[in-house]
Parts: structure tokens; sequence; C-alpha cells
């Protein structure tokens, strides 16, 4: 399958008709949580698909909410899973507020790992089955540091190991098509799903991505 037609096959409506956001969302989760979990699917075995992204196509749609929901509860002890999220806004991260980290207690980021200087242990906060890799008080200039090459033959190299690691990996990814590492994760992943809503520049933006 394209990466245009994994787009096309997964996007949202995060608020077009009248229900509030917060509902949306649960929903948004529910469904996702029914189809990573093999709804409706007949076969004796179910496997759950390994790497999967959370995206937009405008700010303040609700991925990043809608990827936390869905780590919290496969992390939970209703389906007590591994559970690894990767935060791919450098500059601006978001993932460890939902989780509560202490930014002053974690020495390295995912910024380290990917400039090769530390391990991938080093760069992860875990709590219970949930862990998170995400950048801390980086700039733009790390952000630019990170479309280096050996940038992204690490992150590469990050995703063929974490997809044994762990049971599902989660990547909460900007909408940037020209970024290295959203690319990267994008043609990584088992699922993709678009988070958009009836704004102007959503639907424009949608639609460019769908082509």
């Amino acid at each position: 399958m394209s990466l245009a037609d994994k787009f096309k096959s997964k996007v949202f409506n995060s608020n077009g008709d009248g229900r509030r956001f917060d509902e949306i969302v649960a929903q948004g989760t529910t469904n996702v949580l029914k189809e990573l979990g093999g709804y409706g699917v007949k076969e004796s075995k179910v496997m759950v698909d390994n790497i999967i992204v959370f995206t937009n196509c405008s700010g303040g749609t609700g991925a990043s909410t809608i990827a936390s929901n869905i780590a919290y509860v496969l992390g939970s002890s209703v389906f007590n899973m591994n559970v690894l999220v990767i935060d791919l806004n450098i500059v601006c991260p978001i993932q460890n507020v939902y989780f509560a980290k202490d930014d002053e207690k974690q020495e390295n980021d995912i910024v380290d790992y990917l400039t090769g200087q530390c391990k991938i242990g080093d760069a992860t906060v875990t709590h219970s089955n949930v862990s998170i890799m995400y950048a801390i008080n980086r700039s733009v200039a790390d952000s630019i540091n990170c479309e280096e090459d050996i940038a992204l033959q690490n992150f590469e190299d990050l995703l063929h190991k974490v997809r044994d690691l762990y049971d599902v990996v989660i990547i909460d990814c900007p909408m940037q098509i020209t970024n290295g590492l959203c690319n990267i994760a994008m043609y990584a992943a088992d699922k993709i799903y678009t988070v958009w809503d009836e704004g102007l520049s959503s639907v424009i933006n949608t639609d460019r991505v769908m082509r």
C-alpha cells in the first residue's frame, strides 16, 4: 500500500458533527483500539500493528491527544502492552506534558540519541508500561541538526530496534512532509492516522498530503 493510500484510508474528522471535542477524541480512541485489536477479524490469532503514526494537517486537531490516549490504554491493565511513544516535535514536544514527565530528572533525550551521544535506554523515560522519547528544551538549531544524515540513519535504526523491543510503538508526528524524521516514520509505519477538522487550512493540507 502506498503512502497516499495509507493516508486516504485513515482520515479522521475531529470536529464536524457538533459533538464536544472530548467526545470525539474518546470515540476516535475507541475506534482505533478496536481496529488495532482486530475487531471484526475472524482469524484465530490477531496480530497487532507494531508502528503507528499519528499526524495532523493543521495545529489543534487533537492528534497528540489521541496518540497519548491510545498509548495510555494499551499500556493499562486492560491490554498490558509495552508501549513506546516517540514525540517527533523537537522544538515543542507535548507527550511529556500528557504523561507528567519531569524534564529536570532526565539527562538525555531523543536528540542526544539521534546525534549519537547516548543509547536508547538513556533517552527513554519509562512509567509503568509506557515509555517516552522526546526532546528536552531544544531549539530550532537542534531540530536542524536532526536533519543530518547521521541523525536520520540513527532514527531509522531506532525504529528497527524498538519494533522488536516493544509491543506497540506510537509516533506523534507533526505534519511536515519535507522533514526527514517524519518521512522515515511514515514509511516505516504499519498504520498512519491523520487527524483533521473542517477548517480550510486543514482540508487543503489533507488534500495535498493525499495527493
